[in-house]
């Protein structure tokens, strides 16, 4: 039986960051959430998981803010697709204002989706399920 998996949420506004948080528990995601308030800390994550060649157990899914103090979104997301370990890594970008270059920006450095903030409808959870991630059994539709 797969594995729920734990989603990585970059996000530095705490506002935003409990928006989205409400958005996963309607969807009936509610386990697994691991916060990083910057993008330093989210590679500092990663680098220990490749430092340590610690196994990628369970499937992670980040969801990355644009806009993020220390290290940018975009910077991040470069970074993770130029790993050999990460690269295949869901990563779905967020941003409460985007324009078309940031959008496609995004999408050449290998962005799995985009969404702008607040999450509605049913977008998010139609993603997961098109990159094959296990969702709860609920209200994920």
């Amino acid at each position: 039986m797969d594995a729920e998996p734990v989603l990585l949420i970059t996000e530095d506004n705490d506002d935003h960051f409990l928006l989205t948080k409400k958005y996963l528990e309607q969807k009936g995601i509610t386990k697994r959430i691991v916060r990083f308030t910057d993008g330093r800390s989210l590679l500092d994550f990663f680098a220990a998981i490749e430092a340590f060649d610690l196994p990628l157990q369970g499937t992670y899914v980040l969801l990355l803010d644009i806009d993020m103090p220390k290290v940018a979104g975009t910077d991040v997301l470069r970074q993770i697709r130029q790993s050999t370990r990460l690269k295949d890594l869901p990563v779905i970008m967020l941003t409460a204002f985007a324009d078309r270059q940031t959008i496609d920006r995004c999408y050449q450095l290998g962005c799995s989706a985009f969404f702008t903030k607040p999450l509605q409808g049913n977008d998010l959870v139609d993603v997961l399920k098109s990159l094959s991630i296990h969702l709860p059994a609920g209200r994920t539709s």
